[in-house]
């Protein structure tokens, strides 16, 4: 494309294109114009050198004996082949835009003489076999908006992207495919305000490890595919303009731990390829456009602790092999394209404690779970009375989190199938410190409320427990004798409570089988049984308290 056109009163050169059509303007200065003969000079006119049919030699309208031939704003343009850029065309001190982009330099480098050109806003030297390293000299084109390296075999290793950044603040497109980098410094100190697109594809970094792109939201375009394998750490394009599909070539990131994509325009399939990125332990693909079924394959990523995939467009149930990901500490399908499926597997997902469904078309329910884990977080409130609703629940493990509120036992009744109740070390009361006389659980084999704010009086197991956990509340009354016939019974920990009255004499008997009894810190009366059976199983025995009398017996 030919483009030669002045800006201003004295008809300066303003822009040269080598590469299509003219117009014909007024006449350029005399010393423009023998800069651009010299430069003519130089040209080895190729009828090969290109293969489109509109191709056609332009440097041969560059005539002084043509009528007007001495207005080279009339000339056309050029299509060369030639072993150096003559040093005649910097002599055009007032060019605003030089495109020498598909021409073919035989790998002459650029000229450090480019720094004559102060005025240049646009350069396009992309794909015309220049190569070297880029000259610092570049540095001095303050003005340049739009910088295209990309298709040369150029190299930034000692110049380096930062200085290109800090340096062209105006910069408002750089391309720098193929360009040979050292390294990328992506946090750079410069003001990037005006950068609207940054091209760096095939650059051959292979140390990188760590790319953020993240908040610029002008900044567009797609990732390119990615050859071979790569170490990159940490990805992230978020809240930028890239948009397209993710390629499948993203599998190629095998050490990939961070892939943060969050906000961008990314739409289409997810790549199947995307389970090969087993290193990952935060992903996040919410606020795109992706459509389709989420990959079975995703439940590959089981080193995941974070996990979103809200606010696409997905379709189909959500898989459950995301049963897999038993790392999950943050969860969240938020999107109202899912299929409703069984999302039993939630409630295995030991180590989750952000889930978010909100604003799904889920219509099914979670009625099938049979455990719910969220041991050792930092959950806080009332239990919601949903989790009542849940009547193939077996386990339900809530302790050590920060619940608080009025524990309803009466609400449990409908969880028949409730073995092991966990509720300890919370802040939990009981509803006008009512305790039932006996739990009502039929299969209950653990029943842990330790370390809570329980009152009233202690409630009977059932016949079924194995470990009776009540310790660090306030609960009252006696140990009855019924206790004894629990024979599964391993464990028994009444510590730290106001439980009064004499021991019974029938936990001689329940030391066959018991392996821990804790009363400690309670108001126990009476003596400690002299004696025990000979096959006492007791390996820990704590009875600690004033009002008890007499010796541990020494058979036990």
């Amino acid at each position: 494309m030919t483009k030669l056109h002045t800006n201003d009163s004295n008809s300066f050169i303003s822009t040269v294109w080598l590469s299509e059509n003219v117009q014909l303007l007024p006449l350029c200065l005399p010393d423009e114009r023998l800069a651009l003969l010299q430069f003519k000079e130089s040209f080895i006119i190729d009828n090969s050198a290109s293969s489109s049919p509109d191709a056609y030699p332009k440097t041969e309208s560059w005539k002084l004996e043509e009528e007007r031939g001495g207005d080279c704003c009339s000339w056309n343009g050029a299509s060369a082949t030639t072993a150096l850029v003559i040093s005649s065309l910097f002599r055009l001190v007032h060019l605003e835009v030089l495109n020498l982009a598909n021409n073919v330099f035989n790998n002459s480098k650029i000229p450090s003489e480019i720094r004559n050109l102060p005025r240049l806003t646009f350069l396009d030297l992309s794909y015309s076999n220049f190569s070297g390293q880029v000259p610092s000299e570049i540095l001095e084109l303050s003005e340049l908006e739009l910088l295209d390296l990309s298709g040369n075999s150029l190299k930034l290793r000692t110049l380096g992207l930062r200085s290109l950044l800090e340096k062209l603040t105006n910069l408002n497109a750089l391309s720098l495919t193929d360009v040979k980098f050292s390294s990328l410094v992506p946090n750079v100190s410069a003001n990037l305000s005006s950068l609207t697109t940054l091209i760096l594809s095939n650059c051959d970094l292979p140390s990188l490890q760590f790319l953020s792109l993240q908040s610029n939201q002008e900044v567009t375009g797609y990732l390119p595919d990615i050859q071979g394998s790569h170490p990159l750490l940490k990805l992230s394009p978020a809240n930028t303009s890239f948009f397209g599909q993710l390629p499948e070539s993203i599998g190629n990131f095998e050490s990939l731990e961070y892939l943060d994509i969050n906000n961008c325009h990314f739409s289409g399939k997810l790549p199947y390829s995307l389970a090969n990125l087993t290193e990952l332990n935060y992903l996040d693909l919410s606020y795109n456009n992706f459509s389709g079924p989420t990959p079975p394959s995703a439940g590959n990523l089981n080193q995941l602790m974070s996990l979103d995939f809200s606010y696409n467009n997905f379709s189909g149930e959500i898989p459950s092999s995301l049963a897999n990901l038993t790392q999950l500490v943050y969860l969240s399908l938020s999107t109202k394209s899912f299929d409703h499926g069984t999302l039993s597997w939630i409630g295995k997902q030991t180590n989750l404690t952000d889930l978010d469904l909100s604003n799904t078309n889920l219509t099914g329910n979670l009625t099938e779970l049979s455990e719910m884990k969220f041991q050792e977080n930092i959950l806080s409130g009332s239990i919601p009375e949903s989790i009542f609703q849940l009547e193939n629940l077996e386990l339900l493990y809530l302790q050590r989190n920060q619940l608080t509120g009025i524990l309803k036992l009466d609400s449990f009744l409908e969880l028949k199938n409730l073995t092991r109740l966990q509720l300890s070390g919370n802040y939990l009361s009981l509803l006008n410190n009512e305790v039932p006389a006996v739990l009502p659980w039929s299969s209950l084999e653990v029943f842990n409320l330790a370390c809570n704010m329980f009152h009233g009086s202690l409630p009977h197991p059932p016949p079924t427990i194995s470990s009776y956990l009540v310790s660090n509340n306030s609960l009252s009354g006696e140990i009855r004798s019924m206790i004894c016939n629990l024979s599964p019974l391993l464990a028994l920990d009444l510590s730290n409570n106001n439980s009064t009255r004499m021991l019974p004499p029938c936990l001689v008997i329940l030391s066959d089988s018991l392996k821990v009894l804790n009363l400690r810190n309670n108001h126990f009366t009476g003596a400690i049984p002299p004696t025990y059976t000979k096959s006492c199983g007791l390996s820990v025995m704590d009875l600690s308290q004033k009002q008890l009398q007499g010796r541990i017996p020494r058979s036990c």
